[in-house]
């Protein structure tokens, strides 16, 4: 029995001495996968917070822009006309650097359906807007060629001339604060921050607890069609979990821009 005891003893020794090498290489193997998760998901947020500020900065250089030098363009129309002369006035579309982000950013997983999501209409919508912007410089320059021949074609009377000229540049006005800044630049900013706010609670809270929070394999269904409503519904969850949360940080980021603060 002694000796029985001994062999199991030497076996469970042996095993267990074998096994530790295995486990250590395991947890190092798990650890190393895990940092680097950790070390993307903190690449996405810089990236993030990097495109925010850069838009927050195309919104402000447009807004100084329309207010200023469309303005003053405006003023200078109003004093042709009352010089009875034509207008040939001026005014230069601001340079921007606006660029797309790197589409091999989504190679990088979050293990979140619902954040890779997000990020795949960021990516998208990053590609779009330089375009967006391109295409409204375009268009002012458009506008102020065809003045230019009109009033060196003398199409028109100064004074028809002059107030057609006025009403396109009001006109564009309206379109770039409604078009770029209301509706793309809201967009495109709203987007971003939802991705952020994703980013930064999976970043906090672990990819665990954001499994256990979101995915159904940690629920109890009674049936297959109570899985399949959840399953449908995930998305839905999501957004509703972090609605306040986004436009908490969105009011944050437009005090902060206000103040002249960048995000973090």
């Amino acid at each position: 029995m002694v000796q029985f005891l001994l062999n199991w003893q030497a076996l469970i020794g042996s095993i267990i001495g074998a096994s530790i090498p295995i486990i250590g290489a395991l947890l190092a193997w798990w650890y190393t996968r895990y940092r680097v998760y950790r070390e993307n998901l903190y690449f996405l947020q810089r990236t993030i917070v990097y495109t925010i500020n850069n838009l927050l900065e195309t919104r402000r250089t447009i807004l100084k822009f329309t207010d200023n030098h469309l303005k003053e363009l405006l003023k200078n129309i109003e004093e042709c006309n009352l010089e009875e002369r034509y207008s040939l006035n001026r005014a230069f579309f601001p340079l921007f650097n606006v660029h797309a982000i790197d589409v091999n950013l989504l190679k990088i997983s979050t293990k979140s359906g619902y954040l890779d999501n997000v990020l795949a209409k960021v990516v998208e919508m990053s590609k779009d807007f330089p375009l967006i912007v391109a295409d409204a410089a375009n268009q002012f320059r458009q506008t102020l060629e065809l003045s230019e021949r009109i009033a060196f074609g003398k199409q028109n009377s100064v004074k028809v001339h002059n107030q057609e000229f006025k009403k396109q540049i009001v006109e564009y006005d309206k379109f770039i604060k409604r078009e770029l800044i209301e509706n793309n630049i809201s967009i495109y900013l709203k987007s971003l921050v939802t991705a952020l706010v994703c980013i930064v609670e999976l970043y906090e809270i672990g990819y665990f607890r954001w499994k256990f929070r979101f995915s159904s394999y940690f629920k109890f269904f009674k049936n297959r069609k109570d899985y399949l409503n959840f399953v449908e519904g995930s998305f839905d969850r999501v957004d509703n979990h972090f609605k306040d949360k986004i436009e908490k940080k969105l009011a944050e980021i437009e005090e902060n821009d206000t103040n002249g603060t960048r995000p973090s």
